[in-house]
């Protein structure tokens, strides 16, 4: 494997570790976030595995649509999963008064690990 992709694994699964342990401590917001962070590195690390280094977070998201979803690689379940959190982690981090419940980051962490699990088994079968 691709040093590089190697890097992008290994930092998802980092920030998946960081997610569980702030479900532990009730930090929704921040859990979300880096259960984002987490699936956004594993989207990265498939997408320079096909060549393509997309440079922001809408960029990765349409480049995994196209290449992924598309062309059915994968379900189009992980393309709302990625969307999902997407969308809450923005909340958490720039809508004041508004927090993320967390049974919904509970949700959020749990497809994280699916999705990065998926994407780490397809990346071995490469």
């Amino acid at each position: 494997m691709n040093e590089t992709i190697g890097l992008f694994i290994n930092k998802a699964k980092i920030y998946l570790d960081d997610a569980d342990l702030l479900i532990t401590n009730n930090s929704s917001e921040s859990a979300v976030s880096r259960a984002y962070y987490a699936m956004y590195y594993m989207v990265k690390a498939l997408l320079f595995n096909i060549g393509i280094n997309a440079r922001t977070h809408q960029g990765v998201i349409m480049m995994f649509g196209k290449h992924f979803i598309k062309t059915s690689i994968f379900e189009k379940k992980y393309n709302n999963i990625l969307s999902k959190a997407l969308n809450q982690r923005i909340v958490g981090d720039y809508e004041i008064g508004k927090g993320i419940e967390i049974d919904l980051a509970k949700d959020i962490v749990n497809d994280a690990h699916e999705f990065v699990k998926v994407a780490i088994d397809y990346l071995k079968a490469k």
